[in-house]
């Protein structure tokens, strides 16, 4: 009944209504597409990208072997290999592998691409 008598007030009064907000995601095989998540009309952007070989086949044999992990924790480049060394103790590359890629991304995000070696 409020539904019908409100609909009835808008329409008989001439009150327009606010159109409704369409969001997007937006994606590229590009870098540059994460810049789109500033767009209003974007809610969610991904970068697709093919990893290295060598890095998928270390995350498959490391998820294999540790089926169980279960991680969550908030890390910077400074802390970033200490942390993760300390939750993946037996799997020092890993560490390594996964706190470079983090370093690369942080750099992304700061524009200084050098720090991705």
């Amino acid at each position: 009944m409020i539904i019908a008598e409100t609909e009835s007030l808008i329409r008989d009064n001439d009150i327009p209504l606010p159109r409704a907000k369409f969001r997007r995601q937006s994606e590229g095989e590009d870098p540059t597409i994460l810049a789109d998540i500033y767009l209003d009309e974007t809610n969610i952007v991904i970068w697709r990208r093919k990893l290295p070989a060598t890095f998928s086949q270390s995350i498959e044999s490391f998820l294999d072997l540790n089926s169980e992990l279960q991680v969550a924790m908030v890390v910077t480049p400074e802390t970033a290999y200490s942390l993760i060394h300390e939750k993946l103790a037996d799997s020092a590359s890993y560490a390594k592998t996964l706190t470079n890629w983090l370093v690369c991304f942080v750099a992304f995000w700061k524009s200084n691409a050098s720090d991705c070696d």
